[in-house]
């Protein structure tokens, strides 16, 4: 049977309990007693009454719980409390020999007056109902009992005891974890879902199960690994499931169910009940479908990089390796020129001035390896980048025949020239066509894309890559399935969902949407904060601050962090073992 304790035993007392120690801000908050309030408590008879009953009335609004007979008050409470009546504050003593009834008593006529209300099957009701939407999103016990007992105590409902709060919690994270299954499994046939059982099976040509294949790393930047997560993205795909159920659930509770398939064996998804198994499935496959669509682009752009980086490298290692005969030629011609412009000078023989430094038969063999060291005037590295076109091809078809891309306005030639290599690819046409896009190519790339014979191919698909990847980074185009280049209107709510939200008056901010309701709750709390405020500080109540020559004056924030401190952090620094940045990162992120 499953438990209905969400909370350990530190966790309850720390619920239900009173800190030891509690700032300023903290105590004139829950223990400030309002002018309502002071004319109740002046209505009970003797001084000890009085503070017990205030005292009770403290004890109800923080921690939320009635105060238990024989209970220890803390003494920043009652001396709290005490300073406020005017009372001493060892008057508690007669309340705690007093009878348990004259406490239940006045419980009861606090609970009449002050509009605090006990734990019943109404409230039951109306707090899972106001849970339900927290639970949609995390199911982590200790917050959704905290968030109960904050909203018991802001709604004025009597907390009663700890382990009905942890049996409401409970039930409501039941009913969101059925609730999210439908939502992972809805529009799910029969064929879909025996297809999801059958990734927990051994797959065919394999000595383990689907669900081990697909979660593989891609490993290393190869065309070899591309293509591996291409296969994986093409199986998830063949599958035809409903990966955009997942839009319907809170991206918390699909990634922590995402992580459950990923780590849980075969066997322990088997022993799932059928709904729970095939969402978690569901929620897994979402996941990894996103991720592999993710790496597949990662793993796109590096090996563009490296082709990049090696036509860089080449054209670097051109000019290296012909740098020594180039400044030979240079100093030559210059030696040449001086003599030239001597001989025009002093009117001489110019062949004869040649000839002093280098025979006709030696100029004219330089002037030929001249020609041989010399490149096109605007040679840059892509003139080198043709010689990897057949490792480019080893991937580059398969990437478009996998992906499903779309484009904003600021794309759509782009877009226009994916689709049109595409089918040049399914259509096996080897010829670019004249009116094909070009428009979206930078001007680095024309004078190597367009020749006297037409469209060059090679260039044409390089800057059509090189150009995807730019689009991608900056969102301007997407990948339907991805995660990381998504549309941006997916990370907004739907459109229908929005208008839905407005005519029902339920979009979910924590202020009011109509303006002019916004603007009167304001204005009424900044009313009521300037009244809290004038009373405390005429009762020096207020913490750092007083009435000087008519004026407020607040003192000077203190040093949080003692200079002692400071001193000790330095010193353990000190003594800590470096460690490199990378490792640093690798731990974090582990």
């Amino acid at each position: 049977m499953k438990t209905r304790e969400l909370l350990t035993t530190e966790q309850r007392e720390y619920f239900y309990g009173i800190p030891e120690h509690m700032g300023e801000r903290e105590i004139l908050r829950y223990y400030t007693i309002s002018d309502e309030e002071l004319q109740i408590i002046n209505k009970q008879r003797g001084a000890a009454n009085r503070l017990g009953f205030a005292i009770q009335i403290a004890y109800l609004r923080f921690p939320g719980r009635p105060l238990s007979a024989n209970e220890k008050v803390p003494d920043f409470i009652i001396h709290t409390i005490a300073k406020q009546l005017r009372i001493l504050p060892s008057a508690i003593q007669n309340y705690a020999r007093g009878r348990d009834a004259t406490r239940r008593e006045h419980l009861s006529k606090i609970r009449n007056t002050l509009g605090f209300r006990t734990f019943t099957l109404k409230e039951y009701r109306e707090l899972a109902r106001w849970l339900l939407p927290m639970a949609m999103k995390t199911d982590q016990g200790h917050l959704l009992v905290e968030a109960l007992i904050t909203e018991m105590r802001k709604r004025k409902i009597i907390l009663p005891a700890i382990y009905a709060i942890e049996h409401v919690a409970w039930a409501v994270r039941e009913r969101a974890h059925r609730k999210i299954f439908k939502q992972l499994t809805r529009n799910l046939t029969s064929s879909q879902c025996k297809q999801l059982d059958k990734i927990l099976s051994v797959g065919q040509g394999y000595k383990f199960s689907y669900l081990s294949w697909l979660r593989q790393p891609s490993g290393v930047v190869s065309a070899k690994n591309f293509h591996k997560i291409m296969d994986r993205i093409e199986f998830i795909q063949k599958l035809n499931l409903p990966l955009e159920n997942g839009r319907e659930v809170h991206q918390n509770r699909l990634l922590q169910m995402a992580r459950e398939g990923s780590r849980y064996s075969n066997q322990h998804l088997s022993r799932f009940h059928e709904l729970k198994r095939h969402a978690t499935l569901m929620a897994f496959l979402i996941h990894i479908y996103a991720f592999l669509t993710d790496q597949g682009i990662e793993m796109l752009e590096k090996l563009m990089g490296r082709m990049f980086n090696r036509g860089e490298k080449k054209h670097k290692e051109h000019f290296q390796k012909d740098g020594k005969a180039i400044n030979e030629k240079v100093r030559l011609y210059a030696k040449v020129g001086k003599a030239l412009i001597e001989a025009k000078e002093l009117e001489q023989d110019p062949f004869e001035s040649l000839q002093s430094i280098i025979s006709w038969e030696q100029f004219v063999q330089s002037v030929e390896q001249a020609e041989e060291l010399a490149r096109p005037a605007e040679f840059d590295y892509l003139d080198l980048l043709d010689n990897h076109y057949g490792h480019f091809r080893k991937f580059a078809p398969r990437l478009l025949s996998t992906y499903v891309f779309k484009a904003s306005k600021a794309s759509h030639t782009l877009f226009q020239a994916l689709e049109m290599l595409k089918e040049i690819n399914q259509t096996g046409k080897r010829k670019i066509p004249e009116t094909a896009p070009m428009d979206f190519l930078k001007s680095k790339w024309f004078k190597h894309v367009i020749k006297e014979n037409g469209i060059d191919r090679h260039y044409y698909e390089f800057g059509i890559f090189s150009e995807l990847c730019n689009h991608l980074r900056s969102g301007d185009m997407w990948v339907v399935g991805s995660r990381q280049y998504k549309d941006f209107e997916e990370y907004l709510l739907p459109q229908e969902k929005w208008k839905e939200l407005k005519e029902k008056h339920q979009v979910p901010l924590t202020i009011p949407t109509n303006i002019d309701q916004y603007l009167q709750e304001r204005f009424e709390l900044m009313e009521e904060q300037l009244t809290k405020v004038n009373y405390l500080i005429q009762n020096q109540l207020l913490p750092d601050a007083e009435i000087y020559a008519e004026k407020i004056q607040i003192a000077s924030l203190k040093k949080m962090i003692p200079v002692e401190v400071e001193d000790l952090t330095r010193l353990i620094y000190s003594v800590l073992p470096r460690i490199k940045l990378t490792d640093l990162l690798v731990e974090v992120d582990s």
